[in-house]
């Protein structure tokens, strides 16, 4: 009988309201994704977790390796680039002095 009438009053208990949707209360988060404008391997971590920064602020530095082989490839490609450039105006030039000849001995 006891587990009878302790059932029952457990069993009006629950019926008696609604459950809430969610826990009152707050949540404050500072947190912010980030990423370096070029990709690399990072060297140097210069803030911790909780540090306060501002704008501006050093907070991590890149192997400079990946940016120095990346700076070393470009500047051989333009050397490439100017070079082919020099070949084809030499060979533009040797085509142009070449058809005035043929143009002075068409005239003889």
């Amino acid at each position: 009988m006891k587990r009878l009438v302790a059932f029952s009053l457990l069993f009006l208990a629950a019926c008696g309201s609604k459950a809430p949707d969610g826990i009152p209360g707050y949540v404050e988060s500072d947190a912010l994704m980030m990423a370096p404008q070029d990709a690399g391997r990072v060297s140097q971590v210069a803030v911790e977790e909780g540090d306060h920064v501002s704008a501006g602020a050093l907070l991590f530095r890149l192997d400079p390796a990946r940016l120095e082989y990346t700076a070393e490839q470009a500047a051989a490609s333009a050397s490439a680039a100017g070079a082919r450039g020099r070949a084809r105006r030499a060979r533009a030039s040797r085509r142009g002095s070449g058809s005035a000849i043929s143009q002075c001995a068409d005239k003889l």
